[in-house]
C-alpha cells in the first residue's frame, strides 16, 4: 500500500467498515481503514479493537480509571475496552465511489 495511506508504516493492515458507528468521523459503510499496528494508543485516538468476534474501530477514552471505546454516532452506544486489546491506530481510510 502507498506510503500516504498506511502513514509511512510498513506494519498496517486493512479493515472493512461495517455499519455506521463512525459516520461522525466521515468512515462509512464499506470503507476500508488502514490501521499501524501497535498495541498502545492515546486518549483521543482512533483505533481497531476486538470486541466479540469482529475487529472494531472506535475512539480510545481512558476516563476515571476505565477504558471506553467511543462512537461517533449518537445512535451507538459506547462500549467498555478495559479488557479490549489494541490491534493499531487508524493511519488512513478508502473510499469506494
Amino acid at each position: 500500500m502507498p506510503r500516504q495511506i498506511t502513514g509511512g508504516h510498513s506494519d498496517a493492515f486493512a479493515l472493512t467498515v461495517s455499519l455506521d458507528s463512525m459516520i461522525d468521523a466521515a468512515f462509512c459503510d464499506g470503507d476500508i481503514v488502514t490501521v499501524q499496528r501497535t498495541d498502545s494508543a492515546d486518549h483521543g485516538h482512533i483505533v481497531a479493537a476486538p470486541l466479540g468476534d469482529e475487529a472494531s474501530v472506535k475512539v480510545l477514552r481512558p476516563q476515571d480509571g476505565q477504558v471506553w471505546l467511543m462512537p461517533r454516532n449518537s445512535a451507538y452506544e459506547p462500549s467498555r475496552g478495559d479488557d479490549a486489546r489494541i490491534l493499531g491506530k487508524v493511519a488512513g481510510v478508502l473510499r469506494v465511489l
